[in-house]
């Protein structure tokens, strides 16, 4: 996570709403739900939620 930016896996698409596709590892080497896991702590860390008002 270290190399990536923010605006790298954060687009925004029809009238606003915000992607972020986030996975892994490969299927049968570990828990995908620690790749879930670190994309949101990743997008927390990098503020991606500041501006939201939910």
């Amino acid at each position: 996570v270290e190399d990536i930016e923010l605006d790298e896996v954060l687009l925004e698409g029809y009238q606003g709403i915000k992607c972020v596709e986030s996975g892994g590892p490969e299927p049968g080497v570990g828990c995908a739900g620690r790749g879930i896991i670190t994309a949101i702590n990743f997008l927390e860390e990098e503020g991606a939620y500041e501006d939201l008002d939910f």
